[in-house]
């Protein structure tokens, strides 16, 4: 897969200690709570990735936007979000980030944006308002496994 357009990214951290294997347990719990309902919302997150791929291939970044944001409802449907990630996801979009959702295994941790150049500050300044730890930038170029990577 290659990539001509860059990808900016915008990551913010909550500070919450994410912890994987509880997050894992807990949609493991769920699951067999109710499997034919988590059985969908995982099937649309695969077929959302691979959505995802094609619109990074045809450098269709408002469209890999929008699918990040239905991803993050996909995941928060799943119980794996948190009100910390859910707040700075809210404020990164509002502040003009083109997609937000919960990276890594959720429960707390970091929020991943994407953003247009000209309003990466924006977005980090929204993030750091809205109480981010930290707050990160990089731009993705080239294909994502030969690619190279920059930081803000």
């Amino acid at each position: 897969m290659s990539m001509d357009n860059p990808l900016h990214l915008v990551v913010g951290d909550t500070g919450v200690i994410s912890g994987t294997r509880k997050a894992v347990a807990a949609v493991r719990a769920a699951r067999e709570r109710d499997t034919e309902r988590l059985d969908g919302v995982m099937e649309a997150i695969g077929e959302l990735a691979w959505e995802a791929r094609s619109a990074i291939q045809d450098g269709d970044l408002a469209n890999l936007g929008v699918l990040m944001n239905r991803n993050h409802s996909l995941l928060q449907e799943m119980a794996v979000s948190c009100p910390e990630l859910d707040h700075l996801v809210a404020a990164a979009r509002e502040a003009g980030a083109l997609g937000a959702k919960l990276s890594g295994g959720g429960l707390g941790g970091c929020m991943v944006a994407l953003v247009a150049p000209e309003r990466r500050a924006k977005v980090m300044s929204a993030l750091r308002a809205k109480g981010a730890r930290q707050v990160y930038c990089s731009t993705v170029v080239g294909s994502p496994s030969g690619g190279d990577s920059a930081l803000c």
